[in-house]
C-alpha cells in the first residue's frame, strides 16, 4: 500500500509538471489554429491589450464613457468628441455582452467617474454565452479577482485554459515588453481613448439571412444591473444602437420588439431608423468605417446637445478628418 501511494504521488507530480510545461510551450509557440481549447490571443482583433493598458492610466473626469461590443470601439471616435472639449474613453471589447459590461462597470466606474455613459447595444449579442468576450478580457485586460470570478462563472474549458495560461504568463513575465503593431497589417489604427479607426469600404453583400433577435434572461438581468447602477449613482446615460448596413438591418424580423425592449430602460435611439447610411460608410457587414463614424458621431453629439446630457463648450464642431463620401 505504501509503495502504491508513493507511486501515485509521483505519477501525479510528474503529470502536473508535464501539464504545466506543456501548457507553457503550447500556449507560447503553437499556432492559434491548432489549439482551439487554448484560445489565448494577446492583443486580440481589436487592440484590447492597448485599450485596457491605457485604461489603467486614465484618471477621473471622463466626460463620456462608452461601453459595448466592437460596434462601440469602432463607432465612437474620441477625436470628434474632443472638438466639443469632451473627453471620451471607449471600453468596448470584441463580442462584449451585458454580463462583461457589468464587470467593466464595477471595475472602472469609480476610477473614471464619467459625466455621461453611452451604452451601445447590439441586440444579437443578448443571446450570446459571452465566452468569446471573456477570453478576450482574460487575454488582454488587467487580471483581478473580479475577472477571475467572471471566468469561473462560465464553466468553460477554453476559458479555464486561457485563465491558467494568462496567470503563468504574468508570473513568468512573458508579455512585459509586448506592444501592439499600430497601425496593424489590416490597416486598423488604434486612437488614444479606446477607438479603432478603419478607412476600408464595404462593397455590400449579395445575400443576408433573416434574423430574429432573442434575449437570454441572464443577459437581460445583467443589463438591468447596469441601468440600476447608473440610476443609483445618478449618472446620465444613453442607450444607442449604432448603424449596420441597411440591407442587413431590413432582414431583422423583430426590430420593433427590440426597440420597445430597450426603450423601457431609458433614453434610447436606434440610429438605423434615422441615418440610413450607404454601404460605403461601413467597413464590413457589421461595423462603421471612419466615413460612417464621422456621420454617426455628429448624430450622437447632436443628441447629447439637444437633450442636454452634457453642456456643450463649443457651438460648432467639424468632422474628425477631411474625408467625405
Amino acid at each position: 500500500m505504501k509503495k502504491f501511494l508513493i507511486s501515485l504521488i509521483s505519477f501525479v507530480g510528474i503529470a502536473c509538471v508535464t501539464c504545466f510545461m506543456g501548457l507553457i510551450v503550447f500556449g507560447r509557440f503553437a499556432p492559434f489554429s491548432i489549439r482551439p481549447n487554448l484560445p489565448y490571443v494577446l492583443g486580440g482583433v481589436g487592440y484590447s491589450y492597448t485599450r485596457f493598458d491605457e485604461a489603467k492610466k486614465v484618471e477621473k473626469n471622463v466626460d463620456v464613457l462608452v461601453v459595448g461590443s466592437s460596434h462601440a470601439y469602432r463607432g465612437y471616435d474620441p477625436r470628434i468628441f474632443a472638438k466639443q472639449r469632451w473627453k471620451l474613453f471607449n471600453l468596448g471589447s470584441s463580442s462584449q455582452t451585458p454580463i462583461q459590461t457589468a464587470y467593466l462597470f464595477t471595475k472602472y466606474m469609480a476610477r473614471f467617474q464619467p459625466k455621461l455613459v453611452i451604452i451601445d447595444v447590439y441586440p444579437i449579442l443578448f443571446k450570446s454565452d459571452g465566452i468569446e468576450s471573456v477570453i478576450d478580457l482574460v487575454s488582454n485586460a488587467e487580471l483581478d479577482t473580479g475577472l477571475v470570478n467572471l471566468s469561473l462563472s462560465h464553466n468553460n474549458i477554453s476559458i479555464y485554459n486561457t485563465l491558467f495560461y494568462r496567470a503563468l504568463a504574468d508570473v513568468l513575465e512573458f508579455n512585459d515588453d509586448f506592444k501592439e503593431e499600430n497601425p496593424n497589417k489590416n490597416g486598423d489604427l488604434y486612437v488614444s481613448g479606446g477607438y479603432v479607426q478603419s478607412t476600408d469600404r464595404f462593397k455590400g453583400a449579395k445575400y443576408y439571412k433573416s434574423v430574429n433577435y432573442s434575449f437570454l434572461p441572464d443577459q437581460i438581468r445583467a443589463f438591468e444591473r447596469i441601468i440600476h447602477t447608473l440610476k443609483e449613482r445618478k449618472i446620465p446615460y444613453l442607450i444607442l444602437q449604432s448603424p449596420i448596413p441597411q440591407a442587413k438591418y431590413k432582414h431583422v424580423t423583430n426590430n420593433i420588439f427590440a426597440d420597445k425592449l430597450f426603450a423601457k430602460y431609458g433614453f434610447y435611439r436606434n440610429a438605423n431608423e434615422h441615418l440610413k447610411l450607404p454601404d460605403s460608410c461601413f467597413l464590413d457587414e457589421s461595423h462603421l468605417n471612419q466615413f460612417g463614424v464621422n456621420h454617426y458621431n455628429k448624430y450622437v453629439i447632436d443628441l447629447i446637445k439637444n437633450y442636454g446630457f452634457l453642456k456643450a463648450r463649443d457651438k460648432n464642431y467639424q468632422l474628425a478628418t477631411n474625408t467625405h463620401l
